[in-house]
């Protein structure tokens, strides 16, 4: 008999995914890994079928769909309906499959703390009231309506994390905080002369991925399934970050990053988590600080050079 618990981590190839995957080794899961379109999680049929072959005990539901604003423009229609589909109906699928095929199996939706307004500088916990302006968040949030509908009505363990910014050096080279561990290696290096920002001083809840996907996995392990605010509960500017990078290769950041608020196209919105309830449930606390995580991720890039 097999005694190895078994996994199905959905939206394996992002940065969550890959580094929830490492961990799950290390924990000596058998992992189903489901990248874009295999098998099509918005197809029920599809989903259902892998379900009931895996007979997983966790299902890890990572998937989002993400539109930068450097892609081709969508309508709003498209968009909403890409997201829903991501969002909420491939939710739902995983959800009736656990409901009918594997019912002692748990799920982790991953969430956004984009479903709160801009806190004002105040801490956001799971009581803090919604309010998704965009659609993103908004489907989001209607993923988290379906986890909570499975839980309460058809008695699934659906738990949903609402993730705060959470970096490493998988991140995207698109996102902040890995475009600026690049630009100081490559500076460092004089590979590259300056970095370009819109601005420097807006605050930010950056915390290390590895902790936010062992929060994902503690969550799983608890007698009771929830909701849970997964973040650092501190707020550090890009100023910081910035000077944090560029310190740790022997450079001023004044020297090299030049700041254009032309480049802002919106406003952005402070969020600070307060992850209290998730600490004394789950027993757990960040790892890594946040000078740790930035020079980290400094080193990562210079060692790719």
């Amino acid at each position: 008999m097999n005694l190895k618990r078994r996994a199905i981590i959905v939206g394996s190839k992002g940065q969550d995914g890959r580094l929830l995957a490492e961990l799950l080794v290390k924990k000596e899961y058998e992992l189903a890994l489901v990248g874009r379109g295999q098998p099509d999680i918005t197809n029920r049929s599809e989903v259902d079928k892998l379900v009931s072959e895996v007979n997983p005990h966790e299902i890890y539901f990572l998937a989002a769909y993400h539109h930068s604003s450097e892609d081709i423009m969508e309508s709003d229609e498209i968009l909403f309906k890409k997201s829903f589909d991501i969002h909420a109906v491939a939710a739902a699928n995983y959800l009736e499959a656990i409901a009918l095929r594997v019912p002692g199996a748990r799920l982790f939706y991953a969430s956004s703390s984009h479903i709160f307004p801009d806190s004002g500088g105040k801490l956001q916990n799971e009581e803090t009231l919604p309010r998704p302006e965009n659609i993103y968040a908004i489907t989001k949030y209607s993923g988290m309506q379906t986890c909570r509908y499975y839980r309460e009505k058809r008695d699934v363990f659906a738990s949903c994390g609402i993730l705060f910014n959470h970096e490493s050096s998988l991140r995207s080279p698109s996102y902040l905080s890995r475009k600026v561990a690049i630009a100081a290696a490559r500076i460092s290096r004089h590979k590259a002369e300056t970095l370009v920002l819109g601005d420097l001083d807006v605050s930010v809840d950056w915390g290390y991925a590895p902790d936010y996907v062992d929060a994902m996995h503690r969550m799983l392990q608890l007698e009771v399934a929830s909701d849970y605010v997964i973040a650092s509960g501190k707020a550090h500017t890009i100023r910081q970050l910035v000077e944090i990078a560029f310190r740790h290769v022997g450079l001023d950041y004044r020297m090299h990053v030049q700041v254009r608020s032309d480049l802002l196209t919106k406003r952005i919105e402070t969020r600070i988590g307060d992850p209290s309830k998730l600490r004394v449930d789950a027993g757990w606390s960040p790892s890594s600080s946040f000078e740790q995580m930035v020079t980290g991720m400094v080193d990562a890039e210079v060692a790719r050079l």
